[in-house]
């Protein structure tokens, strides 16, 4: 167990959260073991999807469930939670252009040894204001909004703009309605770790290190998703 490395717990939790209900939706149309080995459309996007990224485990042997399970919520995970905790810091390090500079207004020193360079060497490569603050506010958009405005380890819908919450993940995704009863569950179980994650930064008391980024509420159902 990590104390205190709240990525993995954070983490895991929202991955139970979300295996269950993509367990409890494919359940609903694969009944059967040979569904799944008899789908070959199935079958093909898995190898496709293997063929392509590392951690995306082949239907092999056939006739299993969990590797379909698996992908399903893999893929899910990395548009959601993964591609979270990836921009969620993005505004704290590149927010301060210093940081790391996104372009230099003039070429490098050249024909200078490293100790030959000085401060104004440096200062006159530094970029004017416009695209300084082009840096910040693309940063700043980049990492949506992954804490809450105020210092309350609370989240309320007041205290955030994230668009397409997971939390408000919509029952009318799905045309077939015996799946709605998947998503009440999923949405019932995100409830859970909002909690979960608000009473753990309770117990933080700097504002600024309370970690928001795997919050239902501030995070995006998928890159750049519209699913309502």
């Amino acid at each position: 167990e990590l104390h205190n490395y709240r990525y993995h717990s954070d983490g895991t939790m929202y991955w139970d959260s979300l295996y269950s209900y993509v367990q409890g939706v494919l359940r609903r149309y694969y009944t059967k073991a040979d569904d799944i080995d008899d789908d070959c459309e199935l079958q093909s996007w898995s190898k496709e999807l293997s063929r392509q990224i590392a951690r995306i485990a082949q239907l092999h042997p056939a006739r299993q469930e969990e590797p379909i399970v698996f992908n399903v919520s893999n893929a899910i995970m990395i548009g959601s939670g993964m591609h979270s905790a990836l921009t969620a810091g993005m505004y704290d390090q590149y927010g301060y252009p210093l940081n790391a500079i996104g372009r230099i207004s003039s070429p490098p020193p050249t024909g200078m040894e490293k100790d030959e360079i000085g401060e104004e060497d440096i200062l006159k490569l530094l970029p004017d204001k416009h695209v300084v603050l082009l840096q910040m506010a693309t940063a700043y958009v980049l990492s949506g909004t992954h804490r809450p405005t105020h210092d309350s380890a609370e989240v309320s819908p007041d205290s955030v703009t994230t668009p397409n919450a997971v939390m408000h993940y919509p029952r009318s995704v799905f045309l077939d309605k015996s799946c709605e009863k998947f998503v009440q569950a999923f949405q019932a179980k995100l409830q859970e770790d909002a909690a979960d994650v608000a009473l753990k930064n309770g117990g933080v008391k700097e504002p600024h290190w309370r970690y928001w980024t795997f919050h239902p509420q501030l995070m995006a159902i998928g890159i750049g998703s519209n699913p309502k």
